[in-house]
C-alpha cells in the first residue's frame, strides 16, 4: 500500500515555476493533503535556516521543482538559494523528497534573467540532484508535470 501523506511542502522559485507550484498545489489539496509554500512565510526576526527547517519539520514530504532559475539567495547565505536551502533542510531532516526537474526547453512563467555566476550555480545543483542517487523526473510542460504528480505514491 503506498504511503499517505497529510501535509507537503512544495518548493519552487517565484518567477519562474509559480504557476506549476501553484498547480502542484491545487492537485495535492484536491487529494486532502495540506500545503505549505513559500507563501506562508512571514515576516521573522530567526535566519532562513531556522524559518525554513520551521516550516518543514511538520510536513510529512517535500516535493521540489526545480528549473534552470536560481531564484533569491538570503542576505545570511552566500551560496545557497531559498529553494537550495529548503532541499538541503529537507534531506537533513530526513523527508521523503519528491525531485520534478524541469528541462531545459520548459517554459518558464517569466524570463529568465540572471548572472552567469548564478546560473551556474543553479546548473550545479540540478547536476548535484540528478547525481545523488535518488529517483528524479523530468518535465518540460505543466500537463506533464501533472502526470508525474498524480503518478507520485503521495
Amino acid at each position: 500500500m503506498p504511503q499517505t501523506f497529510c501535509t507537503a511542502f512544495i518548493s519552487s522559485t517565484t518567477r519562474d515555476l509559480k504557476s506549476h507550484r501553484q498547480m502542484v498545489a491545487d492537485i495535492l489539496r484536491n487529494c486532502g493533503i495540506q500545503v505549505v509554500t513559500q507563501e506562508h512565510f512571514g515576516a521573522d526576526s530567526r535566519t532562513i535556516r531556522e524559518i525554513v527547517q520551521k516550516a518543514i519539520e511538520p510536513c510529512d514530504v517535500v516535493i521540489c521543482l526545480i528549473g534552470t532559475h536560481l531564484g533569491q539567495v538570503p542576505t545570511d547565505e552566500r551560496e545557497r538559494s531559498y529553494t537550495q536551502l529548503e532541499f538541503d533542510i529537507a534531506q537533513a531532516l530526513h523527508k521523503p523528497v519528491f525531485r520534478f526537474i524541469a528541462a531545459e526547453e520548459y517554459l518558464p512563467d517569466h524570463p529568465i534573467n540572471q548572472s552567469l555566476e548564478h546560473e551556474q550555480l543553479q546548473e550545479r545543483h540540478r547536476q548535484a540532484v540528478m547525481e545523488c542517487g535518488h529517483r528524479w523526473d523530468l518535465f518540460a510542460t505543466k500537463e506533464e508535470l501533472r502526470e508525474l504528480v498524480y503518478q507520485a505514491s503521495l
